[in-house]
């Protein structure tokens, strides 16, 4: 009973992301597909593989700027994920 209760309450959150069948690595080239810097690309510096984030270095302003993105948001240059 206390089970189910549980999964009610989770429902209640709406869906669940799903998996998404890559990984990257430090230093792979990626573009990005979604959020304020679509179509921006960069360069992987760190890799939080159990989070699925990323945080990518991009030239931006006259400058390089590390951002912290998601699996979802981005996808290898050159190809999709």
């Amino acid at each position: 009973m206390f089970f189910l209760l549980i999964v009610k309450t989770l429902q209640q959150f709406g869906s669940t992301v799903g998996i998404v069948p890559v990984t990257f690595d430090k230093g792979d080239r990626i573009v990005i597909t979604g959020g304020p810097f679509n179509d921006f690309s960069g360069r992987v510096v760190a890799v939080n593989r159990r989070n699925k984030r990323l945080n990518i270095e991009i030239d931006f302003m006259n400058g390089v700027k590390v951002v912290g993105l998601t699996y979802e948001e981005v996808q290898r240059q050159g190809g999709s994920i």
